[in-house]
């Protein structure tokens, strides 16, 4: 395997590993601020009595179903202590809920990203209701399509930035080795290769110093005739 080769080789495996370090620290980072944020619980809390409104119980149904695959959050309206959705109670909401049934607003955080909320809202027809709401830990992203976002530009920039950095190690050297040709062309017999070029360990070094190599002897040659 030549020295280039392993070179460039070498740059894609450090390219992708980059980047997926890179990625998956983002995304954790989002996913751990996304996931801590304590939710709108007002918007939430309206909406449910508004669907509730428009379309009864199979709407808020609808609604709770809704919240809980999106958001992770596990939302219910409650009647004078009677879950209109008549579900069971989760086990960690349980020795919360007549805390929260019996305040006005009241918003809990039990852990890290574990929320709890109890909210008295009123129908149009001026009838109480108590918003109950819970989102786990665990709760499910909200924002997947940001974060595949964020890792392909990530992507990008990351390859984009390291194979500018590759091409450039490869056309510099290159360069060199191209002007000093045109130069020794245009009959600069002392024209030569820059050692940094010539001192390189792969093809263009090598490249480079036989360039060099012929370079001495053509001008020794010259040299040699002109006297």
């Amino acid at each position: 395997m030549s020295p280039l080769y392993k070179k460039l080789l070498l740059w894609f495996w450090a390219a992708n590993i980059a980047v997926l370090l890179v990625s998956v620290f983002v995304t954790n980072s989002i996913g751990r601020a996304v996931g801590n944020n304590e939710p709108d619980w007002d918007h939430l809390a309206n909406e449910a009595v508004q669907r509730y409104q428009s379309q009864g119980l199979l709407g808020l149904a609808a609604y709770s179903e809704e919240l809980r695959r999106s958001r992770g959050v596990d939302a219910t309206l409650y009647r004078h202590d009677k879950n209109l959705l008549l579900r069971r109670t989760a086990p960690p909401l349980r020795p919360f809920l007549p805390q929260l049934l019996a305040a006005d607003r009241l918003v809990l955080k039990a852990g890290d990203g574990f929320w709890l909320a109890g909210q008295t809202v009123t129908t149009a027809s001026g009838e109480p209701l108590q918003f109950i709401a819970m989102r786990g830990p665990h709760a499910p992203h909200e924002r997947r399509g940001l974060l595949l976002l964020v890792q392909i530009v990530l992507s990008l920039v990351v390859i984009g930035g390291l194979g500018f950095a590759v091409a450039r190690s490869l056309t510099a050297p290159i360069t060199a080795i191209q002007s000093a040709t045109r130069k020794m062309a245009d009959g600069d017999l002392a024209a030569r290769a820059d050692a940094r070029t010539a001192g390189r360990d792969d093809e263009l070094g090598a490249l480079a110093r036989d360039f060099n190599h012929m370079a001495s002897r053509t001008e020794a040659l010259v040299g040699q005739q002109r006297t």
